[in-house]
C-alpha cells in the first residue's frame, strides 16, 4: 500500500483525534518518518493537492519508476543466474 493511501485510511480511522501521525509521502521507499497534523491541516493540504512531507524531505517525482527499475534489475539478475546455471559448455 502506498503512503498516500495509508494516510487516507489513517485519517478515516482517527478523524476525531486532535493530531494524527501521518507517514511522509516523499517517495523514498525506506522513509518511515511521520508527519503529525491536525485533521483540518490534512484536509487543507489535500485540497491543494500537496503531499505530506517530513521537514527537510522533498517529493521524489519518479519514485514508482525507481521501484519498477529495482524490480526489473532483480528480475534480470534472476534470468542471468538461471541462464548461467543452464549454460552448457
Amino acid at each position: 500500500m502506498d503512503h498516500r493511501t495509508a494516510n487516507q485510511m489513517q485519517m478515516l480511522a482517527f478523524a476525531s483525534a486532535p493530531v494524527i501521525a501521518f507517514i511522509c509521502e516523499c517517495g523514498d521507499l525506506g522513509c518511515h518518518q511521520t508527519v503529525p497534523l491536525a485533521p483540518d491541516t490534512y484536509h487543507e493540504l489535500r485540497s491543494h493537492g500537496e503531499a505530506l512531507l517530513h521537514p527537510g524531505h522533498t517529493l521524489v517525482e519518479d519514485a514508482p519508476l525507481a521501484a519498477e527499475r529495482q524490480w526489473v534489475s532483480f528480475e534480470e539478475a534472476h534470468v542471468r543466474s538461471v541462464t548461467e546455471t543452464l549454460k552448457i559448455v
